[in-house]
C-alpha cells in the first residue's frame, strides 16, 4: 500500500515557476490605468508545503512540534521567498513516507484505550469514520469526498484486523501522504466572460490560513468556508483581522521578516573563532529569538513586536531604537538591562544606541551579511537595494577578480572597497551597493559596535544614488534608516515583498492592479503593516482566479 503511494506521489509532482521580476519594477502599480470593470490576475503556480508550512500543519493536527519536517529537502528559493514549485523527487518522497508513518504511529497510540469519539462507538468502524472525516478535513483544507471516505476506511479496515489503533494508523499515513495535503491544491476552472471567477470558499480558506499562520485553516475558518461566510470582502477581512490576532499570527510575521531580510542563512554564516570568541551556536539562537519566533519555540521577537504593540508601521520598523535583547546578546549590544524594564514575553526591551536602526541593525541581519572576519559593505548594501528598494541586481561577469586591491597595511574596508570601485569593470554594480553598505561599518561582523577598524576610525557616511526619492548622503545606519523609512520607493517596494510572500509568485503584470490597491490601503493606514496584510486579502490578485481557456 505505502509503495503504491510512493508511486502516486512522484506521478504526480508538479511544475510550476515564478515570474521573473521586471528589472525595472518598483512596488504597486499603475494606479490610473484600475479602477475600471475590468479585472486581471496573475496566474498562481501549484506548489508544495514548505518545511514550515508542513511543520506548522502537523502541530495543528497532531500537536506534534519536534521538526518532523527537518529531514526534507530544502525548499526552493524564489523570489526571496521559500516556495516549493519543482517536481517531487524520489528521496522527498522517501521522507515523506518516513514522517508519516512516525506520525501515524504516534498520533495513533493509545486509541484502543482512549478512542477518540463517544464511548458507545469505541473501537468500532464508525467511530474510525468519524475520527477520519475530522482529521482528512483539516488535512485537506475542505469536505472529505465519498470516494475518499471509502478509500481511508478500506485502509483501516485492513488495519483493523490487528487493532482499531492500527486501522486508524494507516489511513492517516495516506491522509499524510495524499497530494491534497502536500500540495497547495487550487482548481482550474473554465473561461468565464470575465476572464476571472471568484476563488472558491475552500481555496479562500487555505489562502488565507497559508498566508497568515503559515499553516491549514482552523474549524472556524472551514466553517465559514462551509456556510458562506467568505463570500464577501468585508467576511474576509473580517476572518483576516480574526488570525491576526491568534498566535499563530507570529508565524507569519516572523516568517516574512526572516526570509525578506535572508536570515535563513544565519546559521550557515561562520565567523572567525579566533577574532570572534564568544560567537557560538547560543548566540546564533538568541540573534535568532531576538529578529524572530523560531518554529518551535515560544518567543516572539521583534518583528511582531513592532507590528502588533507599538504604532505597527514601517517607520518604526526600521528606525526603532529599541530591541528586545535575550540574555546572550547583551555582551554583543553593550547592555546590562534595569530590573524594572518593560519585558515582553520574558525579553527586555533595551535602547539600543545611536548606531541602530530598527530591524536592519539587529545583530541577526549585520551578522548574515558579512564575512567570516570582517563586515561586508557590500553584502549589507545589496540587502538594502535588492530587498528594500526593489532593484534587481545583474550577476558579476564570471571572470570578474573580487580579489580587493592592495591599498597599504593599515588600509580599512573602505579604503579598499572605494579603490575597488574605481575600477571600471566594477564601478557599475558596486557604486549601487557599497555607499549603502558604509552606512553599517559601526557594527561588526556579528553586530558589536565599534569605532575604529584596527587604528583607523570608522567612517560610517555613505550616499544614496539612482533610487526613486530618496538620493542623498546620510551618516551612520540611523540616518540610512530614517531616510529609507520616508521613500515612497520602499513602501511600495515593501508592498511588493509582501505580495510575493502571501500569493507565492513574482511580479506579473496582471497583478500590477492588485498591488497599486494594497499600497493605496497601506497608505491610508499611515503606513501599518497589520492593516496592509489585512489589505492584501482584499485584492483581485487575492480573491479572483484567473480563469483557463
Amino acid at each position: 500500500m505505502t509503495r503504491w503511494l510512493l508511486i502516486a506521489l512522484v506521478l504526480v509532482g508538479c511544475t510550476g515557476v515564478l515570474e521573473e521580476p521586471d528589472r525595472r519594477h518598483r512596488g504597486g502599480g499603475p494606479a490610473e490605468a484600475c479602477g475600471g470593470p475590468t479585472r486581471d490576475v496573475g496566474e498562481p503556480p501549484l506548489r508544495r508545503l514548505t518545511r514550515e508550512e508542513y511543520e506548522h500543519a502537523i502541530r495543528d493536527l497532531f500537536g506534534v512540534v519536534d521538526g518532523p519536517a527537518r529531514g526534507f529537502s530544502p525548499d526552493d528559493d524564489v523570489g526571496g521567498f521559500h516556495n516549493n514549485l519543482t517536481p517531487v523527487g524520489e528521496l522527498q518522497v522517501e521522507r515523506y513516507l518516513m514522517a508519516a508513518e512516525s506520525i501515524a504511529a504516534r498520533s495513533a497510540a493509545g486509541l484502543d484505550e482512549a478512542p477518540p469519539c463517544e464511548p458507545s462507538l469505541a473501537g468500532t468502524r464508525d467511530c474510525a469514520a468519524q475520527y477520519l472525516d475530522g482529521l482528512a478535513r483539516r488535512a485537506f483544507r475542505r469536505p472529505v469526498t465519498a470516494e475518499e471516505r471509502d478509500a481511508l476506511l478500506g485502509l483501516y479496515d485492513r488495519g483493523a484486523e490487528v487493532s482499531f489503533a492500527h486501522g486508524v494508523e494507516l489511513a492517516t499515513q495516506a491522509i499524510l501522504q495524499s497530494p491534497s495535503f502536500l500540495y497547495h491544491v487550487e482548481l482550474r476552472v473554465e473561461a468565464q466572460p470575465e476572464g476571472v471567477v471568484p476563488v472558491p470558499p475552500f481555496e479562500l480558506a487555505s489562502r488565507l490560513s497559508f498566508f497568515l499562520w503559515a499553516s491549514i485553516p482552523d474549524d472556524p475558518l472551514l466553517d465559514a468556508a462551509e456556510t458562506g461566510g467568505l463570500d464577501t470582502p468585508d467576511e474576509v477581512a473580517d476572518q483576516a483581522r480574526r488570525m491576526l490576532e491568534d498566535p499563530r499570527a507570529r508565524d507569519t510575521v516572523a516568517s516574512f521578516h526572516r526570509q525578506w531580510l535572508g536570515v535563513d542563512a544565519l546559521r550557515e554564516s561562520a565567523k572567525d573563532e579566533t577574532l570572534f570568541a564568544g560567537y557560538d551556536e547560543a548566540t546564533v539562537e538568541a540573534m535568532l529569538q531576538e529578529m524572530l519566533q523560531e518554529m518551535l519555540q515560544e518567543t516572539e521577537a521583534f518583528s511582531y513586536f513592532v507590528t502588533h504593540f507599538t504604532d505597527g508601521s514601517l517607520d518604526t520598523l526600521l528606525t526603532a531604537d529599541f530591541s528586545l535583547v535575550p540574555a546572550p546578546l547583551e555582551a554583543i549590544y553593550g547592555v546590562t538591562p534595569a530590573s524594572d524594564a518593560e519585558r515582553f514575553e520574558g525579553l527586555p526591551r533595551v535602547e539600543t544606541g545611536s548606531a541602530r536602526s530598527g530591524v536592519l541593525t539587529l545583530p541577526a541581519v549585520m551578522a548574515t551579511h558579512s564575512h567570516a572576519n570582517s563586515t561586508s559593505p557590500t553584502l549589507r548594501g545589496k540587502l538594502i537595494r535588492e530587498r528594500l528598494l526593489c532593484t534587481s541586481l545583474p550577476e558579476p561577469p564570471n571572470n570578474v577578480d573580487i580579489t580587493l586591491p592592495d591599498v597599504g597595511p593599515d588600509a580599512t574596508l573602505r579604503e579598499q572597497l572605494d579603490a575597488h570601485r574605481s575600477e571600471a569593470a566594477c564601478r557599475g554594480c558596486h557604486e549601487l551597493m557599497d555607499p549603502i553598505g558604509f552606512a553599517f561599518e559601526e557594527l561588526d561582523p556579528i553586530g558589536r559596535y565599534r569605532t575604529t577598524e584596527g587604528a583607523r576610525p570608522i567612517d560610517a557616511t555613505g550616499e544614496l544614488l539612482y533610487t526613486d526619492d530618496a538620493d542623498g548622503a546620510f551618516d551612520g545606519a540611523r540616518e540610512l534608516g530614517a531616510a529609507l523609512a520616508q521613500s515612497d520607493q520602499v513602501r511600495r517596494c515593501y508592498v511588493t515583498q509582501w505580495f510575493r510572500y502571501a500569493l507565492a509568485r513574482g511580479d506579473a503584470a496582471e497583478d500590477a492592479c492588485s498591488r497599486a490597491e494594497a499600497y493605496e490601503r497601506f497608505q491610508e493606514s499611515g503606513w501599518n503593516i497589520r492593516e496592509l496584510m489585512v489589505a492584501l486579502t482584499q485584492t483581485d490578485a487575492f480573491l479572483y482566479h484567473r480563469a483557463t481557456e
